[in-house]
């Protein structure tokens, strides 16, 4: 249905796309969910980082950039599992083709 859809129509309506992929969001529903809240914290720290930092002594200014770039690592360290099983899932659709 919804790949008939969308070669059928020049159009496709956003609400529609996010009811199709809101049926098959399965065990990603937690990861996104996550992802959304991990967000908002990143940026509220950033937020109260950037108002006490040039107020903050330095051993403060110093740890604030140790654990900004310990977030960094943290996050940084999810991208090369994600990108390989990227590819490992787009190497099989193209061998199932």
């Amino acid at each position: 249905m919804f790949l008939n859809f969308i070669f059928s129509a020049s159009y496709i309506d956003p609400k529609e796309l996010c009811d199709y992929f809101a049926q098959h969001l399965g065990p990603f529903k937690d990861v996104l969910s996550l992802i959304e809240d991990l967000n908002t914290k990143v940026s509220n720290v950033l937020v109260t980082t950037a108002d006490t930092y040039p107020k903050s002594s330095r051993q403060d200014q110093f740890v604030a950039r140790f654990l900004l770039g310990l977030v960094i690592n943290q996050v940084s360290a999810l991208q090369s599992p994600l990108d390989s099983a990227t590819e490992h899932l787009e190497h099989q659709a193209k061998n199932s083709r």
